[in-house]
């Protein structure tokens, strides 16, 4: 900082940050931003009322232009106030609550930034203004960046709100140029994560090398910013827990220390390092004389935990002295409490270190007691043991990207937890894989060819994949990984299989006993759904019932019925005289006669009131009559407040009754549109040829609709003439004279005639035309004046911060808490069943009384976890679950509703109306109703999952797998939308954290988000190698040479997967998938290894890599494009895919397209632009430009492993 600089101590005004920035850069400009948003919205004609605005930070225009939309007044300048030809208009940070409580160094660096971004806009649009650059040279430039890469720039500058419209090719060049080039001097650090597709950034560096961006840099920097802001080596800590600031003495003193060192003493005896290494912070922190002894004795402490975890990792002295560093940093915040992150990183590490040493075991007093003592009662568990040891790692590590420590040191304790956990879960495979891999030889879970065994390895190695990061495994883990993968069941072979259980259960009783404590077995209800979905779905007889009438004539009953609830939900009221003589008018409820007990007297009494009333005035005071007077108000609001409610209930009751005596049957309608609905199902379930052509048919219909309702009036508008006349200084008149005031004298007499309609005489001046002309003239000149201008923006700017609020805050922070919460309740309930089930569980060195204590009540504890577990699974998980609510359980509510008091009703007339109260009865009605629809979606949800258990319901061909944790597939988690693209999403999220902080290291807000990243490579790595690497191990086809996966590099749009030669691992083969305008096309972006195989090997490897993409859900292959069109070798810049059509740059310099979504079985190339149709391109098959079109069947597939050649 140079001497002129402002005083670092001395807080600056916003008035003095605008004048030293405006003093480096005449240009800008600080205006309301307000002012700003309807800047760009008139200048870039942004149609609507403007609550979205892009770009609405900085934005560049024109002198004229400016002074045209804005006022010099509004603007901030005096008349004879001269301004340069582009000006650069920065928002006041009105809005940004944060960025007032910022040093002067930090707001003037924000301020810098913003106008270096504004600097390139106004340097680049005066560049192409004066045709340096032409709309062919920019398209030329953006298309050699990469049709991926630039398809990722686009997402992400449309995502963030900073390209302009129209959004062509030149907004994304001088956008990208803006963005790229403040990262380049104000965020190095963080270009490849803002823009991870591009992988080498000096490839690009020509998009901006003729460019002086660096006096660009130099000129904008106002006096006193800083090139860098100042990371702080810690975050801030509180001051009572700092380890150099004490505390107020009167809280605390020298015997509150020596309280709490005994204590730690106590606590150090009994092997709990941690809590006795916060004591001791918390002595040091009193701020006594000793705080530096207490301290040391606080990392001493330390030192005996890390001592302790070498035992149980057999780490070296110098990796035990390394963990010994990285933990003591979480000290001083493991001291704010014993919830904090860094205190339950600590507690995490003691507990492996006591599963190791004291061990696990359990009493197994009813099998002990079946068994009339053949069965031994105590049971060793070491599985638990290890696998305890692997979740407290587990749970470590997801706590370590969010510790509050410096961006050194948890890069360091998270490089030691990585590699502990990795040799810690490897450990955790070789102990488990062989124990399911003889319970399944033993059931007959044999896979009879080659894919079978590389889908059976799949299956065991995700069921270590769950045990690894849940901690346990159950019955539906098997079920579901059998059902996704192709390793299949056989069908039931008769009723004793029926009976004892097919190979599933066989599985499951086995697994029990083998992997006893980390097992858990299937419920006794999950075991009678199992049983009984085999004999419909693992039966021919059960499949042909289930195929062809339970699905296709079920599914279109149900279908009719919910229409008909929909479109008739009270049909009682329509009822006419029918030939019992009940008409509409009796069908309806009606109220209940109050009748007087029989023993009352029909003559009125006198109340007490009354009575009252009548004694001499002088034997009551004023205040005793006001007084009962207030009672006896009380008592008749009382009984008439019941009254009215007991004859709520009754008309409720007697309407649900009445509805179900005078139920009419269904039309004769019905009937014939369920068996044609029925028909057409069965012919969509059972006939691909059929089912093809309804699905084409239904995609016409959608393409039209959205033709029709959408590009039609978006081209008509987009069309030259009715530009022209938009664009017309006449229409912008009629705009602003005739359109707008008639809007808005349409909405507020419109508005005000609502709110006094009730009012007498307001019919009349509604049709009164000199009102409305009147109302038209007042607000037309209203609206055109300064003042009215200045009241419209302001309005504006108010719905548009409330649009912001509800958005990002209300709505957001709404449905947030609102599945945070049903999320925390089950995460809740689940942890404190572990929690209990954990406390309960047997160790050695336990005393023997806490041994008596924990068999009682463990042997009550498993009935009632058993009955919760039966609860939440069954009844009310479904129905918080989003993708099992909507629409199975929704539906079942809507269904099950009305007939609550019918239910109420009935249940008393069952058991007794003298026996149980209304009100019980209603609260079990009420139980019910609501539950019902749960056990409904879990039994739809299970029987979805079943139903390709077995080899007869295996799919015909290969497609598309689940990879992500959620169920996504390749393209799931590519491509954006409502429901997939997760990387997209994700990368979102750190782009957001990146901009909050200032750190080359990240701070914790991106070390998640980063973490979360990982997370998706790891599964697009696993796929990968249990595929291909798998199916290349059995069948052996490059000899001994095995193929693994190497470095997997994400990008919101895009994997970069290496696949690594055991003969050749210098040279790995790179194949990518990326998501191009929602194509998921595939590409060998590097050969490798790959152009040293023969011709044999490679075609063997080939055929595998189609597999591997067919189960990818790959669309096209730009390999197979390049051949179909006769070009050998092509660049991955000169193939892109723009909506419906794949683009081809030839060598030569044309450029062409082919047809995607054309229906032909030939497709034909056509220029891109208005030329001649090409002749030199030939027609290409349909099917070898889409990948997709192909199908690869399963015997196929089958025979192309079995046989010699394969």
């Amino acid at each position: 900082m140079n001497a002129d600089s402002p005083s670092t101590n001395e807080r600056l005004s916003l008035e003095t940050l605008e004048s030293l920035v405006m003093e480096a850069e005449p240009r800008v400009l600080f205006v309301e931003p307000r002012i700003v948003r309807r800047v760009i919205i008139q200048d870039r004609r942004i149609p609507g009322l403007g609550l979205r605005v892009p770009h609405s930070r900085v934005y560049t225009i024109e002198r004229e232009r400016l002074l045209v939309i804005a006022d010099r007044s509004e603007l901030g300048l005096s008349p004879a106030q001269e301004l340069p030809r582009r000006v650069i208009l920065i928002a006041r940070p009105t809005d940004d609550e944060e960025f007032e409580h910022q040093a002067n160094e930090d707001r003037l660096h924000a301020f810098w930034r913003l106008v270096f971004h504004g600097r390139v806009h106004a340097e680049v649009e005066q560049r192409i203004d004066d045709h340096e650059y032409n709309a062919r040279k920019i398209s030329e430039l953006v298309r050699r960046v990469g049709a991926g890469e630039l398809a990722e720039i686009r997402q992400v500058l449309t995502k963030d709100e900073l390209l302009l419209p129209p959004q062509s090719d030149e907004e994304v060049f001088i956008e990208f140029l803006a963005v790229a080039l403040e990262l380049k001097y104000f965020a190095p650090w963080d270009l490849e994560l803002f823009f991870p597709a591009i992988r080498d950034w000096q490839s690009v560096e020509y998009l901006w090398e003729l460019l002086p961006h660096a006096d660009w840099y130099r000129e904008t920097q106002p006096v006193g910013a800083p090139e860098r802001l100042a990371v702080p080596e810690t975050p801030h800590l509180p001051a009572r827990f700092s380890p150099d600031a004490p505390i107020d003495v009167m809280r605390a003193n020298a015997a509150d220390a020596e309280r709490l060192l005994a204590r730690a003493s106590r606590t150090t005896d009994v092997g709990n390092q941690v809590k006795a290494a916060i004591l001791q912070m918390r002595a040091a922190a009193i701020g006594t004389t000793s705080a530096t002894e207490y301290r040391t004795a606080a990392e001493a402490e330390l030192r005996k935990l890390t001592e302790r975890l070498q035992q149980v990792w057999k780490l070296s002295p110098e990796e035990t002295n390394a963990w010994w560093r990285a933990l003591c940093p979480l000290l001083p915040y493991a001291a704010i409490g014993y919830r904090s992150l860094e205190a339950r990183i600590l507690y995490d590490l003691q507990k492996v270190c006591v599963a190791y040493e004291r061990g696990v075991y359990r009493f197994n007093v009813w099998g002990w007691a079946r068994s009339f003592g053949q069965e031994s009662i105590r049971r060793e568990l070491p599985l638990l043991e290890t696998v305890q040891s692997a979740k407290h790692l587990r749970s470590t590590a997801a706590r370590a990207s969010s510790i509050r420590i410096s961006a050194a040191d948890r890069r360091c304790l998270m490089s030691l937890i990585d590699q502990v956990r990795a040799r810690s879960d490897q450990e955790l495979r070789q102990t488990v894989r062989p124990v399911i891999e003889r319970t399944f030889d033993e059931v007959g879970l044999v896979p009879e060819n080659i894919p079978e065994r590389v889908a059976r390895r799949k299956v065991i190695e995700e069921l270590l994949d769950r045990l690894v990061e849940r901690g346990f495994i159950t019955m539906g883990d098997v079920r579901d990984f059998l059902s996704q993968n192709s390793l299949k069941l056989p069908d039931v072979s008769g009723p004793l299989e029926l009976a004892w259980g097919d190979r599933l259960l066989r599985a499951d009783r086995l697994l029990a006993l083998a992997l006893d404590g980390v097992y858990r077995p299937g419920a006794i209800y999950l075991r009678w759904s199992q049983r009984l979905s085999s004999l419909a779905f693992g039966t021919t007889p059960g499949r042909l019932l289930v195929r062809h009438l339970v699905l296709p004539f079920g599914g279109a009953y149900l279908a009719l019925g919910v229409l008909m609830h929909f479109i008739a939900p009270h049909p009682v009221s329509s009822v006419v005289q029918t030939e019992t003589g009940i008409s509409d008018r009796q069908a309806l409820p009606q109220p209940i006669p109050f009748d007087p007990p029989p023993e009352a007297d029909p003559s009125p009494e006198p109340t007490e009131l009354a009575t009252a009333s009548s004694d001499p005035p002088q034997s009551v005071s004023p205040v005793q009559k006001i007084g009962d007077a207030i009672e006896d108000v009380r008592d008749v609001a009382g009984n008439v407040a019941a009254k009215t409610f007991n004859e709520t209930l009754g008309r409720a009751a007697k309407h649900t009754a009445e509805a179900a005596k005078i139920a009419q049957p269904l039309p004769k309608w019905f009937y014939i549109a369920w068996l044609f609905l029925g028909m057409f199902l069965w012919a969509v379930l059972d006939r691909p040829a059929f089912r093809k052509r309804v699905v084409k048919a239904l995609y016409r219909l959608w393409a039209g609709a959205y033709w029709l309702a959408y590009q039609l009036p978006l081209s008509v508008i987009d069309s030259p003439l009715v530009r022209g006349i938009l664009d017309s200084r006449e229409f912008s008149i009629v705009k602003a004279y005739v359109l707008r005031p008639a809007v808005v004298t349409l909405f507020i007499v419109g508005a005000v005639w609502l709110l006094l309609r009730e009012w007498s005489g307001s019919q009349n001046w509604v049709g009164n035309w000199q009102v409305w002309l009147n109302s038209f003239l007042a607000l037309n000149l209203f609206l055109n004046s300064p003042a009215g201008r200045s009241v419209e923006e302001r309005v504006l700017d108010i719905c548009v911060r409330a649009w912001h609020e509800l958005r990002f805050r209300i709505f957001a922070v709404i449905y947030h808490w609102v599945m945070d919460l049903f999320h925390d309740a089950m995460q809740w309930i689940e942890q404190t069943l572990y929690t209990v089930d954990e406390w309960l569980r047997f160790r050695t060195g336990d005393r023997r009384r806490f041994v008596v204590v924990k068999i009682m009540i463990g042997s009550v504890w498993s009935v009632v976890s058993y009955i919760i577990r039966f609860v939440m699974t069954l009844l009310v998980e479904p129905q918080i679950n989003p993708i099992k609510h909507f629409p199975v359980v929704t539906v079942s509510h809507k269904i099950l509703l009305p007939y609550l008091f019918h239910m109420r009703d009935l249940i008393r007339t069952s058991i007794g109306e003298a026996r149980i109260p209304e009100s019980t009865a209603l609260a079990i009605a009420s139980t019910v109703v609501f539950l019902a629809p749960g056990v409904i979606g879990f039994l739809v949800w299970e029987l979805k999952e079943n139903w390709q258990l077995y080899v007869a319901n295996r799919p015909r061909g290969l497609h598309s797998m689940r990879v992500g944790s959620h169920g996504e597939s390749i393209a799931g988690l590519l491509r954006p939308g409502f429901r997939s693209g997760t990387l997209a999403k994700i990368y979102t999220k750190l782009r957001y954290a990146l901009r909050l902080e200032s750190d080359p290291g990240h701070g914790y807000r991106s070390t998640q988000q980063l973490a979360h990243i990982d997370e998706v490579t790891l599964a697009v790595r696993r796929f990968v190698e249990r595929e291909i690497g798998t199916l290349v191990d059995e069948t052996r086809m490059l000899g001994d040479v095995q193929v693994t996966v190497g470095q997997v590099m994400s990008a919101t749009n895009r994997f970069d997967i290496a696949l690594r030669n055991s003969s050749a691992i210098d040279r790995p083969m790179v194949i990518r998938w990326e998501d191009v305008n929602g194509w998921l096309a595939s590409s060998v972006v590097q050969a490798g290894w790959l152009a040293d195989l023969s011709a044999a090997d490679r075609e063997r490897f080939e055929n595998a890599l189609a597999g591997l993409y067919k189960l990818a859900g790959v669309d096209l292959v730009r390999e197979e494009v390049c051949r179909a069109v006769g070009v050998e070798s092509i660049g991955m810049s000169t193939l892109d895919i723009a909506g419906d059509r794949v683009i081809i740059l030839a060598p030569s310099g044309e450029t062409v397209t082919y047809p995607l979504v054309f229906e032909a079985r030939t497709l034909r190339a056509s220029p891109i632009h208005d030329e001649a149709a090409p002749t030199a391109w030939p027609e290409v098959e349909r099917s070898c430009l889409l990948f997709r079109e192909k199908e690869i069947t399963w015997s196929e597939w089958v025979a192309r492993w079995n046989s010699p050649r394969g």
